[in-house]
């Protein structure tokens, strides 16, 4: 296992911020951004809904999700031990962190899970799910299989809910494995860590995308 340093680590939430744009990542790590929206408080507290529904598809799973990352990751290296499933499980190699929705041990390794409350795989899921890869694999797992869990958008709830037609699967382990530059990424998203001032970012299509950005009322201000 590899030990922590002390600089902020880059988190798989900091990462798919700095692979929308480096302006956002740096007001991020800083913990700068405006107070998120009535409606993105509504969304998380759907998508933590959906995890509930998600969990008891693996019922021996162990939850680690409300402990502190130096006692999860603790935790985490004795769990993976014991070969045993794992939300939350935490991760950490050198500056990079990470916590992984649901590890599960397989044959000769484990499948990464990640879940997602929306009804289809989106692209930007699989460098989320590379980066968590990238991380375990620094600390010696070996990743088998990568998995979305999202809402099944046929479903009909007739009575109480059956998370097993609730909750859609899919596999994306050969679109995970060809995401490349992730080494590179994330020392350019560490060392934007150390500037003093922002990054100067023209605004773009990155400001929509994957999702509107926090920051577009201050960075589009000097348009009419």
């Amino acid at each position: 296992m590899i030990l922590p340093s002390k600089m902020i680590p880059l988190t798989k939430s900091l990462f798919m911020n700095g692979e929308q744009c480096t302006k956002l990542l740096w007001y991020a790590q800083r913990k700068e951004l405006p107070e998120i929206t009535l409606s993105d408080r509504h969304k998380f507290t759907q998508g933590r809904d959906f995890e509930k529904y998600v969990k008891k598809l693996f019922p021996d799973g162990v939850d680690l999700s409300e402990l502190k990352n130096e006692d999860n990751i603790k935790d985490t290296q004795k769990l993976t031990g014991k070969k045993k499933t794992i939300f939350e499980a935490g991760f950490q190699s050198q500056d990079l962190f990470v916590k992984n929705d649901i590890l599960e041990p397989v044959n000769g390794g484990w499948n990464l899970y990640e879940i997602k409350a929306s009804t289809e795989v989106k692209p930007e899921h699989i460098p989320d799910l590379a980066f968590q890869k990238y991380v375990c694999e620094k600390v010696g797992l070996k990743i088998k299989k990568c998995f979305v869990l999202f809402l099944n958008k046929e479903y009909t709830k007739n009575g109480e809910i059956n998370p097993q037609e609730l909750v859609s699967k899919e596999e994306v382990t050969d679109e995970v494995n060809n995401v490349a530059n992730l080494e590179e990424h994330s020392k350019k998203y560490l060392a934007v860590f150390q500037n003093k001032t922002a990054p100067n970012v023209s605004i773009g299509k990155h400001c929509n995308k994957p999702h509107e950005c926090s920051l577009k009322p201050m960075c589009w201000a000097y348009l009419p």
